[in-house]
């Protein structure tokens, strides 16, 4: 058995290319440059562990208030006809308990990858808290984008973020580890970057489209005698 990890659009996803152009996104957002925005991208459903991203970003706001949430993917079943809406429905009746859904924009189900692009260069923090998964894009792509990350420890992504070396892996459907984890990327932006920096460069070097290439071909050519094939891509 062997296990080929997705590739990633490195050109279309990376990082923003300066501050004015990350204010000019946030205004297409009708988002203040002084924000600090968390991202989401994902079906807002409980494998996906929502209802513990929401229940972290509350605790965030208490040291926070300056934060935001972007929730970037389907919330109906219009978009997703196998969504449950009564979960949906159940979350946002939590943030409203807790009069904070206002903190927190869905933007629903984005069919447009460049606008995609943008939403991520837009981010300052990345925050996957699956419960199961099976390499979602959405963490290459928020590598790729240059944003520092916050994954939930599930095995599938063992294999791509190194705990405090290109992001922080948490512990399965824990709020309080979740939130601890948020708070210490925005008290620490120097710490912040450096992951980003590794998980851009990761990207580069290991999960390019090139990269994956090379890999198939190997796994072919593996039990011959044939040479691999080596950074020169696939003709």
């Amino acid at each position: 058995v062997f296990l080929l990890i997705n590739s990633v659009d490195s050109d279309l996803f990376r990082p923003v290319s300066d501050p004015s152009a990350k204010q000019r996104l946030r205004a297409k957002l009708n988002l203040s440059v002084n924000d600090i925005l968390l991202l989401f991208i994902g079906s807002v459903i409980q494998r996906k562990g929502f209802d513990i991203l929401i229940r972290s970003f509350s605790n965030v706001l208490d040291k926070f208030p300056q934060c935001k949430l972007l929730v970037v993917g389907p919330v109906n079943r219009k978009e997703n006809p196998s969504l449950d809406e009564n979960f949906i429905n159940q979350q946002r009746d939590w943030l409203k308990g807790r009069n904070i859904e206002s903190k927190v924009k869905f933007l629903g189900l984005l069919n447009d990858r460049n606008e995609l692009a943008e939403i991520y260069q837009a981010a300052d923090i990345f925050v996957f808290p699956s419960r199961v998964e099976g390499l979602g894009n959405v963490v290459l792509e928020a590598m790729a984008s240059g944003l520092p990350l916050v994954v939930s420890d599930i095995p599938v992504l063992r294999g791509v973020i190194e705990n405090q070396v290109n992001g922080l892996i948490v512990e399965l459907e824990n709020i309080e580890a979740t939130s601890k984890a948020i708070i210490f990327l925005i008290e620490n932006p120097q710490k912040a970057q450096s992951y980003a920096s590794r998980a851009r460069e990761d990207i580069q070097t290991k999960f390019s489209f090139v990269s994956w290439e090379e890999n198939l071909v190997n796994v072919y050519f593996k039990s011959s005698n044939m040479p691999k094939v080596r950074k020169k891509g696939i003709s």
